[in-house]
């Protein structure tokens, strides 16, 4: 496990060198697999990590703990649900300013958010004055997270559009603070 801690740091480190904040997915899985504690994120900070996702498995009041590490790692919850999750989060008092919303992207045809999903769902995380971001995809990418070539932007009505006019669109909802292109992954300098 150090081994892979290890990678992942060095990794982090060269995202960073970049300037890039890196925010890890993690699960309960990982908490336990790594024996952290919910009021204890130091593994995370000493990764170099910006912040975790926290996509399923919590219950509510572990992602408002969480938001209270004295480390200021932002809790990244996932937007494009469109439950009332973050209801749930923000019963249990969170740090706000540690708490941002980011949509999922969506790598096959037909699998993105319709606009319609997209709006209800950003603006239920817009009403607690969080930030949030979402997905655009580059159709001159060659490459992603994955073989994939069918884009892998948030809104499936983007699939096949500019990267600039997917951008222009997201932040016209006037509900999107930050855009995250899905499919340029960072090189390594060797």
């Amino acid at each position: 496990m150090k081994k892979t801690l290890n990678k992942f740091k060095e990794v982090v480190n060269i995202a960073k060198d970049l300037g890039m904040e890196v925010i890890a997915d993690v699960s309960p899985d990982v908490f336990k697999d790594l024996n952290v504690k919910i009021n204890d994120l130091k593994v995370f900070k000493d990764i170099g990590l910006g912040g975790i996702r926290v996509d399923l498995g919590f219950s509510g009041n572990e992602e408002s703990i969480m938001s209270y590490n004295q480390y200021g790692l932002k809790i990244e919850l996932n937007i494009s649900g469109g439950t009332k999750y973050i209801d749930n989060v923000m019963s249990y008092l969170p740090n706000k300013d540690n708490i941002i919303g980011c949509h999922n992207f969506y790598p096959h045809r037909y699998s993105g958010l319709s606009r319609t999903h997209f709006l209800e769902a950003t603006r239920r995380f817009k009403q607690y004055g969080l930030r949030t971001a979402a997905f655009v995809s580059s159709q001159s990418a060659t490459f992603g997270p994955w073989d994939v070539k069918e884009g892998i932007p948030t809104l499936e009505e983007h699939r096949k559009l500019p990267i600039g006019v997917q951008a222009k669109d997201l932040f016209n909802t006037k509900l999107i603070d930050d855009i995250i292109i899905a499919n340029v992954m960072l090189l390594s300098r060797n």
